[in-house]
């Protein structure tokens, strides 16, 4: 389940939003959910996106802190709540989350629950 709300949050609302929202409190986990299907690049390469946005302070808490001062149900970009303070990370975040194969991963839950892609 960790690595499909990964492939649908990262496909909706990008790999940023993926740290920021329900989803990336288990973020960790869902890099070692992306080994156990075997996807071990793709695990290494989000754990690599998750030390480059630690390393800058974009961690789920502070994304959710920034959300916190927003009204109920209030809706602003990513760049509206958090500004430019973490722009070079995202960069870097960027160029590693495009050699992230979704694809793979997704023929990979195919095959460990044993459906071809036929199915969706």
């Amino acid at each position: 389940m960790l690595v499909v709300d990964f492939e649908t949050e990262v496909s909706m609302n990008g790999i940023a939003n993926f740290i920021g929202n329900s989803t990336g409190r288990y973020a960790s986990e869902t890099v070692l959910a992306l080994e156990r299907i075997g996807c071990a690049d793709e695990a290494a390469a989000l754990g690599r996106i998750l030390s480059v946005a630690s390393e800058a302070g974009m961690t789920h808490a502070t994304v959710q802190a920034d959300r916190d001062v927003q009204r109920p149900f209030a809706v602003a970009s990513f760049s509206q709540l958090h500004g430019s303070k973490w722009n070079a990370a995202l960069e870097r975040i960027g160029e590693v989350f495009d050699t992230i194969d979704m694809a793979r991963i997704l023929e990979r839950l195919d095959v460990v629950h044993g459906r071809s892609s036929s199915h969706f």
